[in-house]
């Protein structure tokens, strides 16, 4: 009976120990837990004030974005605008089609965004000069618009400003590679709620800045559009946005006609993405800065078709490519950045993506929208 007492004494106590050891070892991996914790909460507020550098200029971004977006009406004036056109030009032209494209439909218009419009011609009327048919028409409607002008180009246009709703208007015949890249570019602005602001900003920077004015042979809008969205593909990690070329070779093609491109749903191709990328719009937009002011811009050419950096083509003036500024045109292949055409022009364009680099970078400039659309002066 002792002996069993013994054994029961002898094997509480050894309880006792082990109950001792093991909260002894609690003990322990909690201070282990603290100091990790104290290590995570360290690199948590360094994350968070990572964060913060951004979220004033990410707030920026977005709410100048909602302030120059236009409104529903705004944008259903210029898509009824097509039906004022044929009735004026009906006259002169059997059955006419006119069909807006570019800024205004492309996801990407703005408060001040002109209005393209292309009408399609086919059989006999094509070889009838159908673009002064519309000139000689539309002069006469000079109660309605003003400053009517034909423009002769690589693409001619008929160009007026509508006097009661301010815009100015461009129209040009059968521009089917014009329909394709609203298309194109309408389905990439709809794949992340990143692209339209950072697109908006970055173009208002660039007006700002002496950086986009096609017609004093700086980059064009379009040309801006296509190195926002290349970078989105190829610089940030994880991507932001795919080739759509690539992911949907059967519909984003040369051979799709007008007529299926209108009946094609964006939603079903919007579903089919989601980018793994978490930056905030204001990372991106100092990243974007960063990436174009270390390319190479006249030995380089982008390409958002494949969403690669290629090697420059030879000098070829035909599609534009003249050792400048290279941006491949998604359907053509020419140089949509081909307005560059001095190389005066293009060592300030790439002088001021390198200033604007420096400044958002350096020490004490606070990353807003003031500090990205002041113009540099170092």
């Amino acid at each position: 009976m002792q002996s069993s007492n013994k054994d029961t004494g002898k094997k509480r106590k050894n309880e006792e120990i082990e109950k001792k050891e093991i909260t002894k070892k609690k003990a322990k991996i909690s201070e282990e837990e603290r100091s990790s914790s104290s290590v995570i909460i360290v690199n948590s507020e360094a994350a968070k004030t990572s964060i913060d550098n951004y979220q004033e200029l990410t707030s920026d971004i977005k709410e100048f974005e909602k302030l120059n977006s236009p409104s529903q009406l705004a944008t259903n004036v210029k898509l009824e605008y097509c039906n004022f056109l044929s009735q004026q030009v009906s006259r002169s032209i059997y059955n006419p089609r006119f069909i807006v494209f570019g800024s205004s439909l492309n996801g990407f218009s703005t408060r001040s965004s002109d209005l393209d419009i292309t009408l399609l011609i086919e059989g006999e009327e094509l070889y009838q000069d159908p673009l002064r048919k519309v000139y000689r028409r539309l002069r006469k409607i000079t109660s309605k618009i003003s400053r009517c002008q034909l423009i002769h180009a690589k693409v001619p246009i008929v160009m007026f400003e509508d006097l009661q709703f301010g815009f100015e208007v461009d129209i040009s015949i059968n521009n089917d590679s014009g329909i394709r890249n609203t298309f194109l570019l309408r389905t990439y602005s709809r794949l992340d709620t990143r692209v339209r602001p950072l697109v908006i900003v970055i173009k208002e920077w660039a007006k700002a800045n002496n950086v986009c004015n096609s017609k004093s042979g700086l980059l064009s809008s379009y040309a801006l559009n296509l190195m926002v969205l290349f970078f989105l593909q190829h610089n940030a990690s994880p991507r932001v946005l795919p080739s759509l070329q690539r992911m949907f070779p059967g519909i984003f093609n040369s051979y799709y006609t007008i007529d299926d491109i209108q009946k094609v749903g964006l939603q079903e191709i919007c579903n089919s993405w989601k980018s793994e990328n978490t930056e905030s719009v204001g990372e991106l937009l100092i990243k974007f800065f960063e990436f174009y002011s270390m390319l190479d811009f006249r030995e380089k050419l982008i390409s958002i078709r494949t969403g690669s950096i290629h090697q420059r083509p030879v000098w070829d003036s035909a599609r534009g490519y003249k050792g400048y500024i290279n941006i491949e045109e998604p359907y053509t292949l020419d140089n949509a950045a081909r307005s560059v055409y001095l190389l005066i022009r293009c060592k300030e364009i790439i002088s001021e993506f390198k200033r604007k680099h420096k400044q958002l970078m350096s020490i004490g400039k606070p990353k807003n929208l003031d500090t990205v659309f002041s113009v540099t002066t170092y």
